[in-house]
Order: C-alpha cells, then sequence, then structure tokens
C-alpha cells in the first residue's frame, strides 16, 4: 500500500510521502501553509501538532492545557497570516519549534504576572 500524499496549488505542486519525509517537502509544505493554502496547514498539523504539543508542554513546565492553547494560537497565527515561513532562512521544523517556544515562554511569564 501506498501511503503517499500530493498537496496540489496553482503554482507549486508538493509531494510528501509520509514514509520519510525530507526537508525541503516540509519546507514546501510549510510555505504555502503560509500562503493561505489551507489544505496544507491541515497536513502540517497533523503531522507535527503532537512533536509542537511537547516543546510547548516542556516550556510550560507540563502544563498540558496551556500547551495545548499555544500550539493552537501557533496555527491560528498561521491561518490568520501572521506568519510566513520563506524557505531557505531555516527548516520549518526548526522555524515551527522555536516560534511555539517563544509562544510558550511568552505564555509562561503572562502567568507569573
Amino acid at each position: 500500500m501506498n501511503d503517499d500524499t500530493e498537496v496540489h496549488h496553482p503554482a507549486t505542486h508538493v509531494h510528501v510521502s509520509s514514509a520519510r519525509t525530507r526537508d525541503e517537502d516540509v519546507d514546501a509544505l510549510m510555505e504555502l501553509a503560509t500562503g493561505d493554502d489551507r489544505e496544507a496547514l491541515g497536513k502540517i498539523a497533523r503531522r507535527f501538532r503532537s512533536k509542537l504539543l511537547r516543546e510547548a508542554r516542556d516550556c510550560l513546565r507540563g502544563d498540558r492545557d496551556q500547551a495545548d492553547d499555544v500550539v493552537q494560537d501557533f496555527f491560528l497565527s498561521i491561518l490568520e497570516g501572521d506568519r510566513v515561513f520563506v524557505r531557505g532562512k531555516t527548516p520549518a521544523t526548526a522555524w515551527m519549534r522555536a516560534i511555539v517556544r517563544a509562544m510558550a515562554r511568552d505564555r509562561r511569564g503572562n502567568r507569573t504576572e
């Protein structure tokens, strides 16, 4: 059984193999997602949500509810066009993790005030 996923975009065709995703494939998918491609954003969310939750939870000292809020806010910020991924600067996975960690630290700081 072939478990490949294809994402279609008017200007770009991205083929992402779920068995072995290369950084370039994730980068291309994230570029589409931050360019208002909801299908691409959904694929990113499904693939990376649990990893991003762990990142946020680590920053929030295990607070699962706050971590879930941070990850939801991260994806919402992409959906609303507040975040733009530029391919070639940093890998999408590192970009996502850095933003989620910063958002979690901000949330943690706001809780103590």
